[in-house]
């Protein structure tokens, strides 16, 4: 069997207001309040459960370096163009996107944009770390971390419904960094066009 295939990655359960924060930024466990992370997917589902996930992570397919550059593509895109800035960060130091028609983070994520960046980099798990940036394009905004990736990393995948199969496959420019458009290819000349409607995360493949 080749490549798992993950539909939506997790949501999270929110059961109070559950981490503090140390100094270092990392999150531990208050005594009295409890939040947890829990990592609800379905999967990694094959393929074969999936038949047209497997033709769009296939179309889309690429390596890990790729991958690796489209998290963090979609995490800018996100924080740049759909939160209200480095200030809007909720008690957990979390952005959700606020236009879901155009959003670059999954719904089964709750469209929240450093939980998404984790869970594709390093997988589900604790021990998560948080530091604000302090140069790039994303300086001011927090970010979210952990010790080990995951060697097959995920990453999201673009239609212009949000069910997959139910619309056109959209892809980011190969170049990406500064580009957070998306694109039609024309099957026959395989000529990149700029999408000006809708777009949705349908789906997470995992990396070749």
């Amino acid at each position: 069997m080749s490549n798992l295939y993950v539909y939506g990655i997790l949501a999270r359960w929110v059961l109070g207001e559950i981490y503090v924060f140390n100094p270092e930024g990392t999150m531990t466990k208050s005594t009295l309040r409890l939040l947890l992370t829990l990592a609800l997917s379905a999967g990694p589902t094959t393929a074969l459960a999936n038949p047209i996930l497997q033709v769009r992570c296939t179309t889309d397919g690429i390596d890990r370096t790729s991958a690796l550059q489209r998290i963090e593509w979609a995490r800018r895109c996100g924080l740049l163009t759909n939160t209200g800035g480095p200030n809007s960060a909720d008690p957990t130091r979390e952005y959700t996107e606020i236009n879901l028609d155009r959003a670059y983070s999954g719904s089964g994520n709750g469209f929240a944009v450093n939980f998404t960046y984790v869970q594709c980099r390093y997988g589900s798990g604790f021990g998560t770390s948080m530091f604000q940036e302090t140069s790039g394009p994303t300086t001011g905004f927090w970010k979210w971390t952990r010790s080990v990736e995951l060697s097959r990393p995920l990453y999201p995948i673009f239609e212009t419904t949000p069910v997959v199969g139910g619309g056109t496959q959209l892809l980011p420019l190969p170049s990406l960094p500064n580009d957070c458009n998306l694109y039609q290819k024309d099957p026959v000349t395989g000529t990149l066009s700029p999408t000006a409607g809708n777009f949705y995360v349908v789906g997470y493949c995992v990396s070749q």
